[in-house]
């Protein structure tokens, strides 16, 4: 509760030191330097909302490539994509019906021992 105070204050402290920053600069400063100030401020601020949306753009693709690598990387031979499987489970289908194992007769078997019962992927 007392960090909260403190941040209070120290938000109220900032708002009246640059409110009355402003007013000091409006009344001492040139006109000219504070329209120039006020053009560059504006310039700033449009390079600025244009890094900001192209970064973000950028991220955006490479934070879906990186989602479908990874993606490819984690599923297994003949496993169904996973937005297959969410579309499916969206219209109602239940979880695992998307999914049909592979016949056991299908399934490759350990050579040393064929009826040890084990499978290897």
């Amino acid at each position: 509760m007392r960090r909260l105070f403190w941040v209070g204050v120290g938000v109220v402290v900032t708002v009246v030191v640059v409110r009355e920053g402003r007013k000091v600069v409006r009344r001492y400063a040139p006109t000219h330097l504070v329209d120039q100030a006020g053009d560059r401020l504006g310039d700033a601020q449009e390079r600025a909302r244009g890094f900001v949306a192209t970064f973000a753009d950028e991220f955006r693709v490479a934070r879906a490539e990186r989602e479908a690598e990874l993606e490819a990387m984690l599923l297994a031979d003949g496993q169904p994509d996973p937005a297959a499987v969410r579309a499916a489970q969206a219209r109602g289908a239940r979880p695992g019906a998307a999914f049909h194992a592979p016949d056991e007769a299908d399934l490759p078997q350990d050579p040393d021992d064929p009826d040890s019962g084990y499978a290897f992927f």
